[in-house]
């Protein structure tokens, strides 16, 4: 409660406006692409997305509460960004995850096709000699055809851009790890880019031991069946 003009005015919790829901050609393509991945082998499944965390941990403020009289009283997102900030990119594998690789903040197509051939040989290593697919998002720079290519020459599987659907982070169990990741980076009160690094790399190997990463991978079934149930609707990330 709180005292305006001499009258108590309850304040409210509110979510921070989330983004556009799906548009009807997003739904589309995310029910084909779970009907066409419901009988996928996950377990042998490497799933990848690049992320920048800064000291904050950059926790995702659509997810935060805000306290106000009203939900036109909750302030906008901001854009800006700290000066002391670290990219990544993460991959987990039913062995658990491999160690985060440094990377450019949203890398173009060269920047990434250099990335992969860094994390290629660092995942065949992690999957001990088994054949694997592999899973990331839409971003520009892993979308853009000659990455696809680049991959398609060098991959076993590959979940390529023309069928994932953009705008999907229920379908992606790494960036469930990488939300874990950010939320401990944001309590650890880190106060320079050596303590936010050292951090980053001791609590990723807590966080994507085998254990949970085999969970999250064995959980994309259930997902895209509800998927298909609510015609190609948003699932419990």
């Amino acid at each position: 409660m709180k005292s305006v003009g001499g009258e108590q005015v309850k304040l409210t919790s509110f979510h921070r406006s989330r983004r556009p829901k799906h548009t009807k050609k997003n739904k589309t393509k995310r029910l084909g692409y779970a009907r066409a991945m419901k009988d996928h082998n996950w377990l042998n499944t490497a799933a990848a997305d690049e992320f920048t965390t800064a000291l904050e941990g950059s926790p995702n403020p659509q997810n935060q509460r805000y306290r106000a009289f009203s939900k036109d009283k909750v302030p906008p997102i901001g854009t800006s960004k700290g000066g002391v900030s670290e990219s990544r990119l993460a991959i987990i594998t039913k062995y658990g995850g491999v160690p985060l690789i440094p990377c450019q903040t949203n890398p173009n197509a060269e920047e990434m096709q250099q990335l992969w051939e860094t994390a290629i040989p660092m995942i065949d290593e992690k999957m001990a000699g088994e054949q694997w697919c592999l899973l990331h998002d839409n971003c520009p720079g892993h979308a853009a055809g000659p990455t696809q290519t680049f991959l398609e020459d060098r991959l076993h599987a590959l979940i390529g851009s023309d069928i994932y659907p953009g705008n999907s982070p229920d379908f992606n169990p790494a960036e469930k790890a990488i939300a874990m990741l950010k939320q401990r980076i944001a309590l650890a009160g880190l106060r320079t880019r050596a303590q936010l690094v050292a951090f980053m790399d001791a609590e990723w190997a807590k966080i994507a031991t085998p254990d949970q990463c085999q969970r999250w991978l064995k959980a994309l079934p259930a997902k895209l069946a509800k998927c298909i149930e609510k015609k190609g609707g948003e699932t419990e990330r």
